[in-house]
C-alpha cells in the first residue's frame, strides 16, 4: 500500500542522524555526510536527537562515541537541526553509525554493548508508534564470508599458504569460521527486523550476502568532486610530491622502508605525512636521505588538505575514505593501513578487507595484475622499495592503477549506486507506504538480493 509523501500531519517524514566515531579517526564522520547529503534537497529534513541534560555524561566507551553532526568537522553536513525531544509523526528513518554497537544496550544474547546511542533510540520509538525504519551505515568493506575473515585473521598471526589451507580444513579452523559467523550476525544485530544493513562495497561479494542475507552490500558514499583528472597521468613534479596519511596505530614501521625507498629515486622528494595519535610527537628523522624532505603536517582544515591532496604525484592512504578518494579521483596510490609482526619474523598488513574489496573486481590483464600485487604486497611491508618506484616513476604502472580503479562501484546495479542515490531511494520507498517496517524491511532485502543476481 502506497500513500504520498510526508506525514499523517502533512510534514515531511522525519530523518534523524546519528554518526559515531568508531575507535580512532573520522571515516564514520565524513561516510554519513557523504550518506545524507541528497536528503535535504529531496525535501527530507535531517534532525539530530541529543541527549537529555538529565542524562548526564552517560557510558563512557572509546569504541562507540557519538558525534554532534550540527558541528563543523571532517566533511560538511547538510542543515541538521537539533533536537532536545523526538518530533512528534507517526513515522521516521534513522541513520546511524554501526547500529549493533551504537544504538543498543545488549546483544540478542544478552551481552553488554556500548550502546551510547540506545537511549535515544528508546524515545525515537516511542515517539513513531508506527514505525521507526533504522538504516545502519556499517563497516567499509566487510560484507565478507565467515571463512574469508577467518582466513585473513590466520594470516595476520602468520599462518600462509598450505598451513594456512590445512588450518582452515581443520575441525579447528571449521570451528573457528561457526565462531565468527554466529559472533557477526550477533554483533551486528542481523537478526532485527526494523534494521536494513548498508555495507559499502568497491564490488559486491555474493557468497557473502548469501551466507549474511542481512548484509546489505551497496556502491560507495561519492566523495564531493573535485577538479577533474587528466585522463593520463601528467609529468612527475620536481621535487616528487608524497602525501601519506599516516593515521594507522601502526604506521611509524613505514617511515623507516619508505625513507630508504623514496631516497633511492633519482630526484628530490618532499614528503608531507599527516600524523596520527601513535605518532605523539613527530618529528622529521635526522637519518632521512638527504634527496628527501620530511614534513609532518600540523592539523589543517579539508581545503588546504584537498589541495595538496590534488598536487600530490603519490598518495599513500589508509583505512576507507583516503583510499575512496583516490579511488575516485584516478590517483596514483599506495596504501598501508598498519602491519604486525609474525612469530616467523615476516610482517603483514593490518585489516586489509577495504583494499581486497577493490581487487575484488580488478582486471586480469598482465599490468594491472602487476599493480595488484604491488598493492597486496605494499601493505605487508614487502618490497617497499621497488613498488614505490614502479609507482612513482613506471607511467604504465600509473595506467594500470587508473585502469584497476575505473570499475569500482561498477559492479552494483543503476538502482544500487552510487550509494547516496540509493539511501534517498530507501528513504522514499519508506515514505511511501503504510506497510509495517517488518515487511518494508523484508521486501527491500528480497528486491536488493534480487537486483544483484543473488538467490
Amino acid at each position: 500500500m502506497t500513500r504520498p509523501g510526508g506525514t499523517a500531519r502533512g510534514l515531511p517524514l522525519p530523518v534523524y542522524i546519528f554518526p559515531c566515531r568508531i575507535q580512532q579517526g573520522l571515516g564514520e564522520w565524513v561516510e554519513t555526510a557523504r550518506a545524507v547529503r541528497l536528503l535535504p534537497r529531496a525535501g527530507y529534513p535531517l534532525y539530530h536527537l541529543r541527549s537529555p541534560p538529565s542524562a548526564g555524561a552517560g557510558r563512557s566507551d572509546p569504541r562507540a562515541v557519538p558525534l554532534d553532526p550540527s558541528r563543523k568537522g571532517g566533511e560538511p553536513f547538510p542543515p541538521v537541526r537539533g533536537l532536545s525531544e523526538p518530533l512528534r509523526a507517526p513515522r521516521a528513518v534513522a541513520v546511524v553509525t554501526w547500529f549493533g554497537i551504537t544504538a543498543r544496550k545488549e546483544d540478542a544474547a544478552g551481552e553488554r554493548v556500548p550502546g551510547p546511542l540506545a537511549d535515544r533510540f528508546e524515545r525515537l520509538r516511542d515517539a513513531h508508534p508506527d514505525g521507526l525504519l533504522v538504516l545502519s551505515l556499517e563497516e567499509f568493506g566487510t560484507a565478507r564470508t565467515s571463512r574469508e575473515a577467518v582466513a585473513e585473521n590466520l594470516r595476520q598471526a602468520g599462518a600462509t599458504g598450505a598451513s594456512l589451507r590445512q588450518l582452515l580444513r581443520s575441525p579447528a579452523g571449521q570451528d573457528r569460521v561457526r565462531r565468527y559467523r554466529e559472533a557477526f550476525w550477533r554483533a551486528r544485530a542481523g537478526e532485527r527486523e526494523d534494521v536494513l544493513h548498508l555495507f559499502p562495497e568497491f564490488f559486491p561479494s555474493l557468497p557473502a550476502l548469501r551466507e549474511f542475507p542481512f548484509a546489505l552490500p551497496i556502491a560507495p558514499f561519492s566523495p564531493r568532486p573535485r577538479a577533474r583528472r587528466a585522463r593520463s597521468p601528467p609529468p612527475t613534479p620536481v621535487p616528487l610530491q608524497v602525501v601519506w596519511y599516516a593515521s594507522a596505530s601502526t604506521a611509524p614501521r613505514l617511515l623507516g622502508p619508505l625513507l630508504e625507498a623514496l631516497g633511492g629515486l633519482s630526484g628530490p622528494v618532499d614528503l608531507a605525512v599527516r600524523p596520527g595519535p601513535a605518532w605523539r610527537t613527530p618529528v622529521p628523522p635526522s637519518a632521512s636521505p638527504p634527496s628527501v624532505r620530511v614534513t609532518f603536517l600540523p592539523p589543517e582544515g579539508r581545503r588546504p588538505w584537498e589541495r595538496r591532496l590534488g598536487r600530490a604525484a603519490l598518495r599513500v592512504v589508509g583505512g576507507s575514505q583516503t583510499l575512496l578518494e583516490a579511488v575516485f579521483d584516478r590517483a596514483p596510490f599506495l596504501y598501508f593501513n598498519g602491519a604486525l609482526p609474525t612469530p616467523s619474523g615476516r610482517t603483514v598488513g593490518f585489516r586489509r578487507e577495504k583494499l581486497l574489496s577493490l581487487l575484488r573486481g580488478a582486471p586480469s590483464r598482465p599490468v594491472e595484475r602487476t599493480v595488484a600485487r604491488d598493492l597486496r604486497a605494499f601493505a605487508d611491508l614487502d618490497g617497499v622499495t621497488g613498488v614505490v618506484r614502479r609507482a612513482a616513476t613506471s607511467r604504465s604502472w600509473r595506467l594500470g592503477l587508473a585502469r584497476l580503479c575505473q570499475p569500482a562501484g561498477q559492479g552494483f546495479p543503476p538502482p544500487l549506486r552510487p550509494g547516496e542515490r540509493y539511501l534517498l531511494h530507501l528513504v522514499r520507498s519508506f515514505d511511501r507506504t503504510e506497510e509495517p517496517v517488518a515487511r518494508f524491511v523484508e521486501r527491500t532485502r528480497r528486491w536488493h538480493r534480487r537486483a544483484l543476481g543473488a538467490p
